[in-house]
């Protein structure tokens, strides 16, 4: 089934392709979502493919993980990062308030211990987006 972006561990390229791209430079620290932005821009010169047939063991490391707050609010400010540079069409933008809207109203209601942390980062992430108080959306 082909695909417009892959995500993280689960993409794999053609050398000649990465020769050509890159990972984003203007993403610095955790770079959330650099996985999805570099494979949408193969995928306007390749096709991708989903093989669901695929397995992948991804072993998580529990070493320099982002707390839940934080991880929300790299989440949502990259996400807005990647429609802007990627997509733009108002649209996607719509489309990106909405995912967000859901996000907010799912991480409110769950039960998990981290529930609370996540979504006092998905209100500063939305803060950030709106103010544009980011250099990725300056």
């Amino acid at each position: 089934m082909q695909t417009e972006w892959l995500s993280g561990c689960s993409c794999s390229f053609r050398r000649s392709l990465l020769e050509e791209h890159r990972f984003d430079n203007s993403l610095e620290g955790y770079s959330m979502l650099e996985d999805l932005d570099l494979s949408y821009r193969i995928s306007r010169v390749a096709p991708l493919y989903v093989v669901p047939e695929a397995r992948l063991v991804h072993h998580r490391s529990p070493v320099n993980r982002k707390d839940a707050e934080d991880y929300m609010y790299h989440q949502i400010v990259h996400r807005r990062w990647f429609v802007e540079k990627n997509l733009g069409r108002a649209f996607h933008r719509a489309a990106f308030w909405w995912a967000t809207l859901g996000q907010a109203l799912a991480t409110r209601s769950s039960s998990r211990p981290e529930a609370r942390a996540a979504y006092q980062g998905l209100r500063r992430g939305v803060r950030t987006v709106l103010r544009r108080d980011h250099p990725l959306l300056s």
